[in-house]
């Protein structure tokens, strides 16, 4: 027996129920499962005719339309609908758990941060001290290089420092190095790349 209000073989078509073609899940339109791509195993087929509701009288298929509790119900018990709950928990988790990782990685980036920025605040003080022994080790040279010579060589030496620390921060940010391994290198290298460009301010500033 079917029923005027579209009760058929091929599906329930009242309020918020399943088309003719293209049938969907009760309350979701079309193609809406799954758009987003990111789900990590196929969604279920969708059904094209649903037996329960076949086999369900006009005063049972009325409470479904009226009863959001009957509604909610008959629509847990389709497979491909636990399916789909089922996936669109694993995606939850599956997200909740690379937020909680993102979240720790943000942690220690923001604590080299820091470190990185005691460094620059200590290390121009210490390369200061140095900047008078550069200068008398530039007058003591000035007299067998040429300024530009000298001037050319120390950008040259600057540069080197300079990248190698980069590199050696960019290998502990892709966790190649520890923590305790990378910080003494680190200063060693920003200290020993301030003092040579330092050393080529003198040079570029001192009477020839």
């Amino acid at each position: 027996m079917s029923y005027r209000g579209g009760y058929g073989n091929t599906g329930y078509s009242g309020s918020g129920g399943y088309s003719r073609a293209g049938n969907s899940p009760i309350g979701s339109p079309p193609g809406s499962a799954g758009s987003s791509g990111r789900s990590t195993s196929p969604m279920p087929g969708i059904p094209t005719t649903f037996p329960s509701l076949r086999d369900k009288s006009a005063e049972e298929l009325q409470r479904l339309l009226t009863d959001p509790s009957a509604y909610k119900a008959f629509l847990s018990s389709i497979e491909s609908v636990k399916h789909a709950e089922k996936l669109r928990d694993d995606l939850r988790s599956s997200n909740l758990d690379l937020a909680h990782r993102n979240l720790a990685r943000e942690n220690e980036v923001s604590e080299l941060r820091n470190q990185c920025n005691i460094i620059r605040t200590t290390e121009v003080a210490a390369a200061r001290q140095q900047l008078d022994e550069a200068q008398r080790r530039e007058k003591a040279i000035s007299s067998r290089f040429s300024p530009q010579s000298l001037l050319d060589r120390l950008h040259r030496a600057a540069k080197e420092i300079d990248e190698e620390s980069d590199n050696l921060h960019d290998d502990f940010l892709r966790g190649r190095i520890e923590l305790s391994e990378f910080m003494p290198k680190y200063k060693q290298l920003r200290i020993l790349y301030h003092k040579r460009q330092l050393m080529r301010l003198a040079a570029m500033t001192s009477p020839t």
